[in-house]
């Protein structure tokens, strides 16, 4: 198997993509009112696909009131210590979604975060189901956020689509996983790398966190919305930084750049 780091390409000329506000996660199913107003301490877990969270929504029965709901984003719960990231507050309606917006949060994928909500109104219900129709989280409810494994509320997370790139730490001789996501459909993308620093690099996709010359991996195609891969690392690159960024190449002809991130070889 070739290295990652032996393998050079050419880039094709093409321009910067405009990318829209996605939803990222989202659990549908309403089978129950799953807490209502006398409750407190009630949050939904989740993992995000994208490396920011936008926006959260949750779902309002038909039995609720018209209501003011806040829900703010966590990064771990509030008595473990966890920091509220974001926060937003909307009037809600029987039957419908609730959602609020802010600037996108930056998280790391697949990390467990928490959207908390509340209303100080007297009568609402909001939707879940009991029977873990979302595997990537789940239900706190009532003082102390109590653990409900198996439940989940009916909600859904907002992301500002681009990808999002990911990288374990690299061992000298051994390998790192390189982890891709937000990708459009059909999209395909090339891994840029370099070990002589963070940039700028002016190109024709936008200006890369990623000092030249630099090295390109293969062009590679989504699948899901990603692509993972396990990397060989050379003995010779112990103690250095490699600095990365994904170029996503989208079916329209379009680009678009991910977060750049720099991980040292131990």
């Amino acid at each position: 198997m070739k290295s990652f780091l032996s393998i050079f390409i050419v880039l094709s000329c093409l321009c910067p993509a405009l990318h829209a506000q996605v939803l990222d996660q989202e659990q549908n199913s309403d089978t129950t009112c799953m807490a209502g107003f006398t409750q407190t301490d009630l949050a939904q877990s989740f993992r995000p696909s994208f490396d920011n969270v936008a926006g959260c929504g949750i779902f309002l029965r038909t039995n609720s009131a018209v209501e003011t709901v806040t829900i703010e984003l966590w990064d771990g719960l509030p008595p473990q210590g966890g920091t509220m990231l974001a926060s937003g507050s909307v009037l809600g309606s029987p039957g419908t979604w609730v959602d609020v917006f802010w600037p996108a949060v930056a998280v790391t994928v697949n990390s467990t975060y928490y959207m908390v909500f509340y209303s100080n109104g007297t009568s609402i219900c909001y939707a879940g189901d009991t029977n873990n129709p979302y595997p990537r989280g789940q239900v706190y409810a009532n003082s102390g956020f109590g653990s409900f494994p198996n439940f989940d509320y009916t909600f859904r997370t907002y992301s500002n689509d681009k990808p999002s790139l990911s990288v374990s730490p690299p061992q000298a001789g051994g390998f790192m996983d390189i982890n891709v996501g937000g990708l459009s459909a059909g999209a395909e993308f090339v891994l840029v790398m370099s070990s002589l620093g963070p940039g700028p690099t002016v190109t024709p996709f936008g200006s890369l966190d990623v000092a030249a010359p630099f090295r390109l991996s293969p062009r590679l195609p989504e699948t899901a919305g990603a692509f993972n891969w396990t990397s060989t690392v050379p003995m010779g690159a112990s103690g250095q930084t490699f600095y990365m960024q994904v170029v996503e190449f989208e079916v329209g002809g379009e680009t678009e750049l991910s977060n750049s991130i720099a991980v040292l070889v131990n």
